[in-house]
């Protein structure tokens, strides 16, 4: 067997504590509490996706034909959290058909820190960067190697091969 593997897609999550939600309280937060962390998340993914464009590492240029594009997706705002430690996690995630190099991974850390951070001041409420991770997705192909037989079999003999017209 042959198998070979072609990069696909990365994803780049970044995730914090929000207003210091803990993973032992998780089942005791309140409706308002968690509405309130939803407010957070859902506001800084607004402002993201606004300022996120605009920095130098979110937009690329073609190398053939010199036009501009951006490689890179913001996914939609999730509530549900991780556990990390003691800490309920919320995440962002960013999507790309292209690898994040770790210059590009430090400036959008640093982006979505600063909104998660705005927001919080905006808002009420606090946050702490926690972690970020990346999960890549590839594509693998496996090819059965074949004898010479089973790629050309021999043919068949002519009078097995030949039906006869009625």
């Amino acid at each position: 067997m042959k198998q070979s593997r072609e990069f696909s897609h990365q994803d780049l999550g970044f995730f914090f504590s929000l207003n210091s939600a803990r993973t032992s309280e998780e089942a005791a937060l309140t409706l308002s509490q968690w509405d309130a962390i939803w407010q957070i998340i859902k506001r800084a993914h607004q402002l993201l996706a606004a300022s996120l464009p605009a920095l130098p590492q979110w937009n690329k240029v073609d190398e053939q034909d010199g036009f501009s594009y951006s490689p890179y997706e913001l996914y939609e705002a999730e509530v549900g959290p991780e556990k990390e430690g003691e800490f309920l996690a919320f995440g962002v995630w960013l999507h790309s058909y292209h690898r994040f190099d770790m210059d590009t991974v430090r400036a959008f850390q640093v982006e979505v820190t600063k909104c998660f951070e705005e927001t919080t001041r905006e808002l009420g409420g606090e946050c702490q960067y926690l972690y970020a991770k990346s999960a890549i997705t590839e594509q693998v192909t496996t090819t059965p190697m074949l004898s010479d037989e089973e790629m050309c079999p021999a043919p068949a003999s002519p009078e097995s091969s030949v039906t006869p017209a009625t």
